[in-house]
């Protein structure tokens, strides 16, 4: 076969000696995004040529795919190289737009043409031939070109085998990113790395976990709504500080309680007190009682300032009111020491003792 001098290496094989490369390979009709251009390390052509060595990926792919992001046609059994320059029509299959360097290689993402895809989708093509330039020792030096063909020189992954390695790969990383909240051009040590920090981070959890649940006397599996029922009832309380709400509201009340009797027997103290001093007569007291139990600094005020209505310890021997409803001369009398009118002493229940 003549082939152009610049044609330094294109890898489809005599049919003598093609590989039947994937024939015990599961097939799939999914169309592929990746595809494996060169193998790693060093390899040979099934017909002997080669060995040829991918050195520095790096580089392979910067001087493969330059700044200006021209991509690297794929075509139909190297028509590029063997149709073009005989003026027959070389089509594109599809169109090599990224590259990768992994553990078995070099992969190119491919942008497929309506035609390369159905070719590829219903295994007219099963396999890729690579173009590549190298230098004598045989190490790579650039990715020129691809083509599809059913009569490879390489063993590289086929095109319609079942996509289980590098590409499903790549579609359950993106399902990760997506997860772990990372933008989807994460690379993959970034992406690892993250996942890292999560389990670290679970780990700690799990380590305070089995802690509480050790001193809650459970076991260190214990379930979250069984650790928290037992540390709730478990928590100690400090009694210098909290008291169980049934003895607060005993203690409220028999302070409530005793205060109501201070304050009864203060009360009583200063009406009878009153009496005896003759600021109030003994037909007062229902009305001095109500003062001082309001206010009982302020009755105590009041006696201290008020002048006696009544000789100290005599007794009322009329009512203050009569059958026909006038106030007594004491009662009027009390009326006009406290500046009552006789309807306010009437209502105030100072004339408790009517007849």
């Amino acid at each position: 076969m003549n082939r152009p001098a610049a044609y330094l290496a294109i890898n489809d094989a005599t049919p003598t000696e093609a590989t039947a490369l994937g024939s015990a390979q599961a097939l799939d009709s999914a169309l592929p995004e990746w595809v494996q251009l060169v193998p790693a390390g060093a390899f040979n052509g099934v017909d002997g040529r080669g060995p040829w060595l991918v050195e520095n990926a790096g580089k392979v792919i910067a001087d493969s795919l330059p700044a200006n992001g021209r991509p690297l046609v794929i075509d139909y059994d190297h028509a590029t190289d063997l149709a073009a320059s005989a003026g027959r029509p070389a089509p594109a299959a599809g169109w090599i737009v990224e590259m990768a360097a992994r553990e078995n290689g070099l992969w190119g993402r491919v942008e497929w043409t309506e035609a390369g895809a159905a070719a590829v989708k219903g295994r007219e093509y099963r396999f890729l031939s690579p173009v590549f330039t190298h230098d004598k020792m045989g190490k790579v030096i650039r990715m020129m070109r691809a083509a599809l063909t059913n009569n490879p020189n390489l063993e590289l992954t086929s095109l319609n085998h079942l996509q289980s390695g590098d590409i499903i790969m790549d579609e359950t990383l993106k399902a990760l990113l997506a997860v772990l909240g990372l933008p989807a051009d994460t690379d993959r040590e970034k992406a690892i790395n993250a996942v890292k920090s999560l389990a670290a981070a679970d780990t700690d959890k799990a380590s305070r976990l089995t802690a509480l649940a050790a001193k809650a006397g459970l076991k260190p599996d214990a379930a979250a709504d069984e650790l928290v029922t037992a540390l709730q009832s478990n928590a100690a309380v400090d009694p210098a500080r909290y008291v169980p709400i049934a003895a607060l509201t005993e203690l409220q009340g028999k302070v409530s309680t005793l205060e109501k009797a201070q304050t009864g027997a203060a009360v009583e103290t200063a009406v009878n007190a009153a009496i005896e001093d003759g600021k109030v007569s003994p037909a007062m007291k229902e009305w001095a009682t109500n003062y001082a139990t309001q206010d009982l600094a302020g009755f105590k005020a009041y006696c201290a300032s008020a002048p006696a209505i009544v000789v100290p310890g005599a007794k009322l021997d009329r009512a203050p009111v009569d059958k026909d409803g006038a106030l007594s001369a004491d009662a009027k009398a009390v009326c006009a020491a406290m500046g009552l009118t006789e309807e306010e002493f009437k209502a105030a229940g100072a004339a408790g003792g009517k007849s």
